[in-house]
């Protein structure tokens, strides 16, 4: 089993891998740690906030 810095550090390689992005937007690593621990999150972000990434399954 993966620790949540191993997972994040994952998410970020894959993102910068497919869309470009070499650090996440604010709140975005965040609200990933907040559901790698198995918390719930209802996230309300702005237009361009990076919803769609946020949202993307690896």
């Amino acid at each position: 089993m993966t620790n949540d810095k191993q997972q994040i550090d994952r998410a970020l390689s894959l993102m910068d891998r497919v869309f470009g992005f070499r650090e996440f937007r604010p709140w975005q690593k965040e609200i990933l740690k907040s559901v790698l621990s198995g918390e719930d999150a209802l996230v309300i972000m702005p237009t361009g906030g990076g919803k769609s990434l946020s949202n993307e399954q690896a």
